[in-house]
């Protein structure tokens, strides 16, 4: 599999989940699963993540319209605060 490119969504998601791993609960885990947690573990979870948020929830559509959005980043982390806030 090949590194995605530092500042891809890939990487920056895979980093971002490298980073939370260094927590205590995370070590543990990764400790757990010998052999689990290198850079290629990171980007194949990214990955996921990354698809798994590939269809929006009807609240991160509906927080994209609410204020009427037009710029597309901005939607997109309109979209994305709304996401982070349903869990």
């Amino acid at each position: 599999m090949t590194n995605p490119q530092p500042e891809s969504m890939i990487g920056r998601v895979a980093r971002a989940m490298r980073g939370s791993a260094k927590s205590d609960e995370a070590s543990i885990l990764c400790e757990e699963f010998a052999g689990w947690g290198e850079d290629e573990d990171f980007i194949l979870l990214a990955r996921a993540a990354i698809e798994a948020m590939r269809e929006p929830t009807d609240v991160m559509v509906a927080a994209a319209y609410r204020d009427h959005i037009p710029d597309g980043a901005d939607a997109w982390q309109a979209m994305i605060d709304a996401a982070m806030g349903e869990g």
